[in-house]
């Protein structure tokens, strides 16, 4: 029992420590694996939804940019090596 409280002592620290650097930033950062989920969330509807529930949480102004993880980019430019 004390393994799993440590665990997710350690997580809950992980996780605060998480929201206190985005705490502290302008932008989030979202990453995605697929060039449609990178299209549905750049689109101003929704961008605009999860900047509001960002500052519902946060109390500031949040603003998300979404991107193509890396590798995903290169594969669909045709260089996947």
């Amino acid at each position: 029992m004390g393994e799993l409280k440590n665990s997710i002592f350690y997580e809950n620290k992980l996780i605060k420590k998480r929201l206190a650097s985005l705490l502290d930033s302008k932008t989030l950062l979202l990453e995605t694996n697929f060039k449609f989920h990178k299209d549905k969330l750049s689109e101003i509807k929704t961008r605009e939804i999860l900047e509001n529930a960002l500052r519902e949480v946060t109390r500031k102004n949040v603003n998300i940019e979404v991107m193509l993880k890396p590798a995903f980019a290169k594969a669909l430019a045709g260089d996947g090596r």
